[in-house]
């Protein structure tokens, strides 16, 4: 595999539109910046892709930014990976436009149609459609190279960037049980979206890992959203007064929980320690603040938009799994039994 302008950038610490330029011997590049890049052609024997620039020169340099439709209860937490997105498509001289598509109503084709209609170079989808989704199926039948985040897809022309949803899980609960918790509770979002699983797979291993008994009675299932996570902790309490910790599978869940609580003077984290998950930017201004589990999105960003641009100039299609990082914050407090 031969070396590509994004590599070439790399080596010589410029943006790629910079380093684009110099090769072109356009304007707005200093006669320095200039001589290092044509070094580093000579050092890394870099030989651009014809073939990629004239398909480049009969597209529109547009990239659609496709995002499902439906309402959202608060802002999606998915959302944050759009700036750094755009930064690197902006550096490499394309233009983003956001489409929304109907998660529902969505019929075979549809992305085909999207991109001739508004001539986009490329896609990023953006996480929301579920598993097994029609989408899925017409993102390997197109030949438009398409990124996905947060759903494992690979193909020649699509590539896949992914957060590390198990060792997500993984951390968020091993983090109760070292804070000396034995009784905690899982309280996950709808089964049959595909990171429901995976997140609840990161518990159970935490629990094995450390010789805690699996109870299923200590996990429910929600929808994602405040007033569910109210509701299921609520039943969840009820049920198994001795849980002293709950680990909810988003930040959104695990808020509206920490509301709910508090109006039935049960304190976190002093009567019931809490967790959440996604690093939302709400998260670390809630009362109390709460620790969860933050997804990369700077990072996701980053390399979706680089992963794209690599797609445009014909390399091929890989899979980037992301390892989510713990925020210690106010809503755990260790016990000892």
């Amino acid at each position: 595999m031969g070396i590509s302008i994004i590599d070439l950038a790399k080596h010589c610490n410029l943006s790629v539109s910079t380093v684009s330029r110099a090769l072109n011997n356009q304007y707005g590049v200093s006669e320095k910046a200039r001589q290092k890049v044509l070094k580093a052609v000579d050092e890394l024997r870099y030989v651009p892709n014809e073939g990629a620039k004239e398909l480049v020169r009969k597209r529109s340099n547009v990239i659609g930014l496709i995002l499902h439709g439906d309402d959202y209860e608060v802002e999606p937490a998915f959302l944050h990976h759009l700036p750094y997105i755009n930064q690197v498509l902006n550096e490499a001289g394309k233009d983003t436009m956001i489409q929304t598509i109907s998660r529902v109503n969505y019929h075979s084709g549809e992305l085909q149609q999207f991109i001739q209609k508004r001539n986009f170079e490329g896609c990023i989808i953006f996480p929301g459609f579920l598993k097994g989704h029609p989408i899925f199926d017409d993102v390997l039948k197109i030949k438009t190279p398409v990124v996905v985040l947060e759903e494992e897809i690979e193909a020649p022309h699509c590539s896949s960037i992914n957060t590390d949803e198990i060792l997500g899980g993984e951390l968020a609960t091993e983090h109760l049980i070292l804070s000396g918790h034995k009784h905690i509770g899982f309280i996950n979002g709808l089964g049959f979206i595909h990171i429901s699983n995976l997140r609840f797979q990161g518990y159970k291993k935490a629990l094995e890992k450390h010789g805690i008994p699996y109870n299923q009675e200590y996990v429910m299932e929600s929808n994602y959203k405040g007033e569910g996570g109210a509701e299921a902790s609520t039943e969840l309490l009820q049920r198994n007064p001795e849980i002293t910790a709950i680990f909810f599978a988003n930040d959104v869940m695990a808020m509206g929980a920490i509301s709910n609580l508090s109006k039935r003077n049960i304190a976190v984290p002093q009567d019931i320690s809490i967790v959440g998950y996604d690093g939302h930017r709400l998260s670390q201004f809630y009362n109390p603040p709460l620790t969860t589990i933050q997804i990369q999105y700077k990072e996701i960003g980053g390399k979706a938009a680089h992963a794209l641009l690599e797609l445009i100039e014909g390399r091929q299609g890989k899979s980037v799994s992301i390892v989510p990082r713990l925020l210690k914050r106010e809503s755990v407090k260790r016990i000892d039994y």
